[in-house]
């Protein structure tokens, strides 16, 4: 969510170019995704499966073991 305030598209895409993220990110101005979503509060990941739909979700920061889990979760639901 880029409120345009505390975070603009330009703050955020020099922080992305500063850490070299090359992942796709995408900007929230008009919060429709977190109304979509019933985000309320962040940070808020949320885990998509390969059909575009939530299938879990997360609130408050993750540690990176507990965000490794639930990406073989997600893996090991996809063999299903």
């Amino acid at each position: 969510m880029t409120d345009g305030v505390r975070d603009t598209v330009e703050s955020v895409e020099e922080f992305i170019s500063d850490n070299g993220y090359t992942f796709p990110v995408y900007f929230d101005s008009d919060r429709s995704a977190a109304y979509t979503y019933g985000v309320q509060s962040i940070p808020l990941t949320v885990f998509m499966n390969t059909d575009g739909e939530m299938v879990s979700h997360y609130v408050g920061a993750m540690s990176e073991a507990q965000l490794s889990s639930y990406i073989e979760s997600l893996l090991d639901s996809s063999d299903e």
